[in-house]
């Protein structure tokens, strides 16, 4: 009874900082670390969209891209300490210029330390992205559709899905925003919707970095508003790390391996 009184205190607390899809998916394959951009973690070649530092790296005539990563989080309370680390495996297929796709896997642990109270949750999520239309203008908007499913040990699922757009402002900045639908199951069904936006920063000159930012409004199911900043290095065609940090104190990093295929 004692350790079902302190899970049911402990996701309490825990649920400030899972309900985020930065902090419950672990940031997995986005540039952002709160909301979805428009593509995936690999760009069309010969697309001039600008690109951030992931989506640039140079895989020749690749039909597809596989990619491992690394990610962890931690992220402080009031009541408490949560962090979290895991890994996951990414497809992202290039096919079709207009019309590319991203599937992802993830499997992380959560440790919640509040005190008296240290305890593991181990969780999952199954992510997808689907590039509506990709012009290769670079004039005309992304549109793409997104659908993200998490578990997490006692606490219940998270869905997330909606639409999300890229807008190219200069050569070397474009805009992201995103619009959907959030629902949590831990205990009690929950929907709200969700909205955010944010703009991502390249050059020409550096094409191996890019710095990120993006803000999500406050909503029913995650709390007050959110931010989060972050920067992606490419050391080369296969090998990435990214580093962010956003309120609460929250600090996360991912580390990314990618292969093309045919």
């Amino acid at each position: 009874m004692l350790k079902k009184t302190l899970i049911a205190v402990s996701l309490g607390l825990l649920a400030l900082g899972m309900g985020r899809p930065a902090a419950a998916q672990a940031t997995f394959l986005s540039e952002y670390g709160l909301i979805e951009g428009a593509r995936p973690a690999q760009s069309v070649a010969g697309n001039n969209q600008p690109k951030n530092a992931l989506q640039a790296q140079d895989l020749g005539d690749a039909k597809t891209a596989w990619i491992l990563g690394g990610f962890f989080a931690t992220q402080d309370f009031p009541g408490g300490d949560v962090t979290q680390w895991g890994g996951g495996i990414g497809l992202v297929g290039l096919q079709n210029p207009r019309h590319p796709w991203q599937l992802s896997v993830s499997a992380y642990n959560v440790n919640l330390d509040a005190g008296p109270v240290d305890l593991d949750f181990f969780g999952y999520s199954v992510s997808g992205k689907y590039v509506i239309n990709m012009p290769s203008s670079g004039k005309e908007p992304i549109f793409s559709v997104y659908g993200r499913f998490a578990d997490l040990e006692d606490s219940g699922e998270t869905v997330n899905f909606g639409l999300a757009v890229d807008q190219k402002v200069t050569p070397s900045l474009y805009l992201t925003g995103n619009i959907g639908w959030l629902h949590q199951g831990n205990g009690g069904d929950e929907n709200d919707l969700f909205g955010g936006f944010g703009a991502t920063l390249t050059s020409a000159r550096m094409p191996k970095l890019s710095l990120s930012a993006d803000y999500s409004f406050e909503n029913d199911l995650v709390g007050d508003d959110a931010w989060t900043v972050s920067a992606i290095y490419a050391v080369n065609n296969n090998l990435a790390f990214r580093v962010g940090g956003g309120q609460d104190s929250l600090i996360f990093g991912n580390i990314y391996y990618k292969r093309g295929g045919k």
